[in-house]
C-alpha cells in the first residue's frame, strides 16, 4: 500500500496530567520560597529548618516538610547527617 503514513502517538494522557500538576506544584513552592525571602535566609550558610522558620516566622514542620521536596526536587541543597540547608 503506498501512500501510507504512520501517526506518532504523543504523551500517555496520565503521564502529561502527572507532569503538570508537579510544574505547579513545584513552581508554587518556589514563588513561595521566593515570597517567605527564604534564600536570604540560606544565604547567609547553611542552617537547619528550624533555623530557616524562626528567621523567616514560619511555622518549624510546615517549612520542613516544604524544603525537604525542594531538595527533593534538587531547588535546594542539604548537607546529610547535619540536616542543614544551602542553596542547590
Amino acid at each position: 500500500m503506498t501512500g501510507m503514513t504512520t501517526q506518532t502517538l504523543g504523551p500517555d494522557p496520565q503521564e502529561f496530567a502527572v507532569r503538570v500538576r508537579t510544574g505547579l506544584w513545584l513552581s508554587r513552592a518556589v514563588w513561595l520560597v521566593a515570597h517567605l525571602r527564604l534564600a536570604d535566609v540560606i544565604g547567609d550558610g547553611p542552617a537547619s529548618g528550624a533555623e530557616i522558620a524562626a528567621a523567616s516566622g514560619t511555622h518549624a514542620d510546615s517549612l520542613e516538610r516544604l524544603l525537604r521536596a525542594l531538595v527533593a526536587e534538587g531547588a535546594l541543597g542539604r548537607k546529610t547527617g547535619r540536616g542543614l540547608y544551602n542553596g542547590a
